[in-house]
């Protein structure tokens, strides 16, 4: 496949959901007019061992071969597409606790790593919250995860044959990724448009 490149009329951008065991990754090409356009997307995975295979391992060990794979996998997309920028799910800790205490912890590390990483790069980067993406895609705050994926649909070419590829427990996260990266090729080209760049 011929690598897309950005140019002063379209920008290639990386959406992500991020997650500890599931990561929802696109790259969405788009110019400041719409006609948007899924390059690349998919999951990334990362499993736990197996109580076995742990054996002798500190926890933090086996923590930190899963994030390795999260910022191989990225840094395999940056160099094949030619990325602008970068726009993530916000991860927000509602300070409650509870069951998942540990695992919420894990997805804040990779939020901030996927900004860190970002920053090291040379991109442009920034976070959305989930009613960001409701409020775009389904014009209310209260939209659900199949409005949102619905409204892509329509909007963003290649987003559906994509999709069928993806298991359908995984597909919300292909869709939040999808969202963010739509969300921040907007904000680019709002941005250059206010410094008179278009």
């Amino acid at each position: 496949m011929a690598r897309i490149k950005s140019n002063s009329g379209r920008l290639v951008v990386l959406g992500i959901d991020p997650g500890f065991a599931k990561i929802g990754c696109a790259v969405v090409s788009g110019e400041r007019t719409g006609d948007y356009r899924v390059e690349h997307g998919g999951i990334i995975t990362t499993e736990k061992m197996a109580k076995k295979k742990r054996c002798g391992l500190r926890v933090t060990n086996e923590d930190v071969f899963r994030h390795r794979k999260i910022w191989m996998a990225l840094d395999a997309v940056r160099r094949e597409y030619d990325v602008y920028a970068v726009g993530t799910e916000a991860y927000v800790v509602d300070g409650r606790g509870g069951r998942g205490k540990n695992s919420a912890a894990k997805t804040l590390g990779v939020y901030g790593g996927i900004l860190w990483w970002s920053f090291c790069c040379g991109f442009h980067a920034a976070p959305f919250i989930p009613q960001d993406l409701k409020r775009r895609f389904c014009g209310k705050q209260s939209g659900t995860k199949e409005e949102v994926i619905r409204a892509l649909s329509r909007l963003v070419d290649g987003f559906d044959e994509t999709l069928i590829k993806i298991c359908a427990s995984d597909q919300e996260h292909f869709a939040d990724a999808v969202g963010v990266a739509i969300l921040m090729l907007e904000d680019v080209f709002e941005m250059r448009k206010q410094l008179g760049v278009c």
